[in-house]
């Protein structure tokens, strides 16, 4: 069984005692970094809504016994935040995913740790770095050791990560200093920080934009896709899922996608608010959406 341990950090002429304090700060780091991705997700669908709107009209949605009079910005909160939680129940990482331990595994003359950083772009290992003065300590036995870092040091890296985790998991050996678990996360509640967080126009222009040429594209998809015979609501939705995840890499990757978005963008700039304003974000759903029969069906706007 090889062994990979690329999130591995190593600091000396500390103990466990005093290293309670440094973490304490960098658990306070990672709550608020936690928050301005929560933040930052609710001002991007948001804007999206708002934008969405002001291309295609009004989009029927199922929202089930929803109160149509709350804010919009309070109805994306609570599902960015039941993203959040999922993203604790799930074993794969995902967008949401703001979850941070670190387990701190004493040795002699050094402590090893391991963190466990669960966001895209690792936005917690800087500051790790930084409160706690700690250095890479990263080893593996698949593939060739660094260059830097000669045979027996590599060997005596790899001996002391043995020492330390043992044949079990990081958790059953060592200590855990939990920073950022599903009851403590935050919940985004501040509107006027919400308008501060809202994309620029042209963040939002590009993404609306995407939108518009995948949906495009994804009709055409299931244009000439469509079977012979009658469908069942549960393959036709299926079937526009996929027409969806091919739209989306067509205009990511093919030249003729990418030129499609950059000629509907002009046409998005011109339909959508210039600015989003707080009036716009707090309005009630009802100025955004109108209920569709509730017959499952995913397809169209």
């Amino acid at each position: 069984m090889s062994t990979k341990i690329f999130n591995g950090w190593r600091i000396t002429g500390r103990t466990l005692e005093n290293l309670l304090g440094p973490l304490k700060k960098f658990r306070a780091a990672v709550s608020k970094k936690a928050e301005d991705i929560i933040y930052a997700e609710i001002a991007y669908r948001t804007a999206n809504a708002i934008d969405a709107v002001s291309f295609w009209g009004k989009r029927p949605v199922l929202l089930g016994d929803v109160d149509m009079t709350e804010p919009l910005h309070l109805r994306i909160m609570h599902e960015v935040d039941d993203d959040v939680r999922a993203s604790f129940d799930s074993h794969q990482r995902t967008r949401m995913d703001i979850q941070c331990s670190v387990t701190l595994h004493p040795i002699r003359g050094a402590i090893l740790l391991l963190l466990f950083d669960s966001t895209n772009g690792s936005v917690y290992t800087k500051q790790f770095k930084k409160l706690l003065g700690v250095s890479p300590y990263p080893y593996w036995d698949n593939a060739d050791r660094p260059s830097n870092i000669s045979e027996r040091e590599w060997r005596k890296i790899g001996g002391q990560w043995d020492d330390a985790l043992g044949s079990g998991v990081p958790a059953e050996n060592g200590f855990v200093f939990e920073c950022m678990s599903k009851d403590s996360r935050p919940l985004a509640y501040d509107i006027v920080k919400l308008v501060k967080a809202l994309p620029s126009f042209e963040d939002r222009v590009k993404t609306l934009a995407e939108d518009v040429a995948v949906t495009r594209r994804a009709r055409t998809l299931m244009r000439y896709g469509r079977p012979h015979n009658a469908e069942s609501t549960e393959n036709r939705n299926s079937r526009y899922l996929r027409a969806v995840f091919d739209a989306g890499r067509w205009c990511n990757s093919d030249q003729a996608g990418i030129r499609a978005v950059k000629l509907v963008m002009s046409s998005v700039a011109s339909r959508i608010k210039p600015v989003i304003v707080k009036d716009d974000v707090a309005a009630p759903l009802l100025q955004y959406y109108r209920k569709k029969a509730a017959n499952g069906d995913v397809h169209g706007r």
